[in-house]
């Protein structure tokens, strides 16, 4: 669905220049190694949860380039979001 969305968005914008990946879950995303702009996770996910998998993305960008820019977290489980950003 997001898929679809963000294909949507993107085109309505006249940007064309522009690539949507999915995964099914936390791990097959870490394994892909690509390197992504924005990512939107499900905290509900196999394997590894979003909340597991935003957190090896965070370590994995300190360890290799030394810096983080950020996240944003954005749902229902408020009471979540405190460990977003451990």
């Amino acid at each position: 669905e997001i898929t679809n969305q963000l294909s949507q968005y993107m085109q309505e914008k006249g940007l064309t220049s522009y690539c949507v990946n999915s995964f099914s879950n936390g791990r097959s995303l870490l394994e892909n190694g690509c390197d992504f702009d924005v990512i939107f996770l499900d905290i509900q996910m196999e394997y590894l949860n979003g909340m597991e998998t935003a957190k090896m993305l965070r370590q994995r960008k300190l360890k290799v380039h030394g810096q983080y820019e950020g996240s944003a977290y954005i749902g229902q489980h408020l009471q979540m979001q405190g460990e977003l950003f451990l």
